[in-house]
């Protein structure tokens, strides 16, 4: 298969959210085709497909620490022939996350 797009999706958020991604490619011969997603914190998916050459497909990711990450995604075909790895998007994860406890005020009357 030819290089994957570079991912498409948000390019900031926030820690302990998760985040959708996409990309394509196509196959010259026509063959079905999987992905990889590299996260660029260590971890990766799993081999997402096969897929049509040239359906887009997504995967989505939470990350735990603040930080830049490069997202990258690589392709194989049914015959296990691999393309390089896309170019990058770079996330940048640069908020803890806010949990909001809704705790109502008791007035306490004396």
């Amino acid at each position: 298969p030819y290089t994957p797009a570079a991912p498409t999706g948000t390019g900031n958020g926030e820690v302990g959210t998760s985040y959708p991604f996409t990309t394509s490619t196509t196959d010259p011969d026509g063959d079905g085709v999987s992905y990889i997603f590299d996260w660029g914190d260590g971890s990766y998916s799993t081999w997402l497909g096969p897929y049509d050459s040239g359906d887009i497909v997504e995967a989505s990711h939470e990350w735990i620490k603040k930080g830049n990450y490069e997202i990258r995604i690589k392709a194989k075909d049914e015959n296990g022939v691999f393309s390089n790895w896309s170019d990058p998007l770079i996330v940048s994860m640069p908020k803890n996350k806010v949990y909001n406890f809704n705790i109502p005020l008791i007035n306490w009357l004396f």
